[in-house]
């Protein structure tokens, strides 16, 4: 089987036994947008930013699995200019217990 883009410039060819099987397209989507939405699997990039919320809502999203990804590194605008800079990466413990202490419930 070959599947091609429109314009036929780039093709690939995938194997019969890969086809053959039903397959389903994935998406890019946003925690908020996603709640409710159940799919197969999550595979979810977590920043450090997410709230204990967000969170429970990105690891009940797959039926059978939803490995969180943490993000390698960080970028934060300078306040004296509009470019951005690595900042050193967190390891995913940090970022999980930075995601833990987050609440963002209103009272």
């Amino acid at each position: 089987m070959r599947a091609a883009r429109k314009p036929g410039r780039f093709s690939v060819r995938l194997p019969a036994d890969y086809v053959h099987n039903p397959t389903g397209l994935g998406y890019a989507s946003t925690i908020h947008a996603a709640q409710g939405v159940p799919a197969d699997t999550m595979h979810g990039l977590l920043s450090g930013q997410e709230s204990r919320q967000q969170l429970y809502t990105m690891l009940t999203r797959g039926r059978t699995a939803n490995p969180p990804l943490p993000t390698s590194r960080r970028r934060r605008r300078s306040a004296h200019c509009h470019s951005t800079r690595a900042v050193a990466p967190s390891i995913p413990t940090e970022i999980l217990q930075q995601i833990l202490a987050r609440d963002d419930t209103t009272a």
